[in-house]
């Protein structure tokens, strides 16, 4: 007795794991169909024959209701490993995506530091090309002035020679013409300063050379230098002028006539 109400018991849990044959229970089908296959005409004959036709009854409805619901439950495993394996597939390629798109923003960060190299290299060439240009200008602009340069250096090794000779002009006329009217210092000039170096002084004889036409004013001081003079009051005239170039190119204080008598 305690095996078979063992068996019952444990007949649910063997329907749930598929141990039991359809043919048993399309086997009972016509027993379910008779009138007296029923609780109540059960009870009457014995509570035990009861007790079995109604575990009979209610185990064949849990069939009944198992074979319609195991197809569902089936497809719900189904529907729920093919949703596994989407969302799985998802991830996989949200990962591939996001992978991708670290991808192109690397290769976009290339590109672009690419297009700024390029720009700053063009504009590099453009900023050479134009010195370049510059450059090649002012080689034409020096060429053109080569010839110019060569005959000015000629005429300053030719000053040079006679710059002995205009520095000792200027010196004697510094030194020995500021106490002298203006016709005694156009005197002193013409007949004593410039004999005495042009002829007294040969360069044959180791004497010193000087310039042609020498003029001590012109050698002591600038046309700019008069002109800032008479900016500033100094009279125009050459007697002045003279005294201003000995003023600013003597050693010593100067003895100098006053020929305007302003002092």
């Amino acid at each position: 007795v305690n095996a078979f109400m063992s068996d019952l018991l444990g007949f649910k849990q063997k329907i749930d794991e598929g141990a039991v044959p359809k043919a048993n229970f399309k086997a009972i089908r016509p027993l379910l169909a008779k009138e007296y296959f029923n609780v109540e005409t059960m009870r009457n004959k014995s509570n035990a024959a009861a007790g079995l036709c109604d575990f009979v009854l209610n185990i064949t409805k849990y069939w009944d209701v198992n074979e319609e619901v195991e197809p569902k439950r089936q497809a719900a495993a189904a529907a729920a490993t093919q949703l596994a394996e989407a969302i799985s597939a998802k991830d996989d390629a949200l990962a591939k995506k996001e992978e991708a798109e670290r991808v192109v923003a690397a290769q976009t960060e290339q590109y672009a530091a690419a297009v700024r190299d390029k720009e700053e290299a063009a504009a590099e060439a453009e900023v050479c090309a134009s010195k370049l240009g510059l450059a090649k200008r002012l080689m034409a602009a020096l060429g053109s002035e080569g010839a110019r340069w060569e005959r000015e250096i000629v005429n300053l090794r030719a000053r040079l020679q006679l710059l002995p000779g205009d520095v000792l002009l200027a010196s004697a006329f510094v030194s020995y013409s500021g106490c002298f009217s203006k016709r005694f210092r156009a005197e002193l000039l013409q007949e004593t300063f410039l004999p005495f170096l042009e002829g007294g002084m040969e360069v044959s004889k180791g004497g010193v050379a000087i310039s042609a036409g020498a003029d001590p004013l012109h050698l002591l001081t600038t046309e700019a230098e008069r002109a800032a003079w008479a900016s500033e009051c100094l009279p125009a005239d050459r007697v002045s002028m003279e005294n201003g170039a000995i003023a600013t190119h003597c050693a010593r204080w100067p003895l100098m006539i006053d020929p305007q008598l302003q002092g």
